[in-house]
């Protein structure tokens, strides 16, 4: 069997005709409508998941990035300074252990969010 050579809006055309055949069908377990539904299935691209589908270099995966990076900032500047509030706390061996998570958990998303950053082009 040939291969269509459809151009873009033809490939779209069909697609929209043959989802609304398909759909609006009373028998959709009828071979007619499983037919066209596998023809449907390989005019249709398959979309890439959700996380990857901005390729890299592009603007939309920059703002991803950026948007990333500031979410791990955020949590950078809260944990920072979170580590020298809690030690105006009373129980002097609680404020110790949460200082010392504090920090850590500000240097590792500090070193996260440049790490985003430097995912960009």
């Amino acid at each position: 069997m040939k291969n269509l050579e459809l151009t873009d809006a033809e490939a779209a055309a069909l697609t929209h005709e043959l989802t609304d055949v398909t759909g609006n069908d009373r028998c959709p377990l009828s071979p007619r409508v499983q037919t066209l539904k596998a023809i449907l299935a390989k005019l249709e691209r398959p979309k890439p998941p959700a996380f990857w589908r901005f390729s890299r270099g592009t603007p939309y995966f920059d703002d991803q990035m950026k948007l990333i990076a500031t979410f791990f900032n955020n949590i950078a500047v809260a944990s920072f300074v979170s580590a020298f509030v809690v030690p105006m706390v009373k129980n002097q061996n609680l404020s110790g252990a949460i200082t010392g998570t504090a920090l850590f958990i500000a240097i590792v998303s500090h070193f996260v969010a440049h790490y985003c950053l430097g995912k960009m082009e």
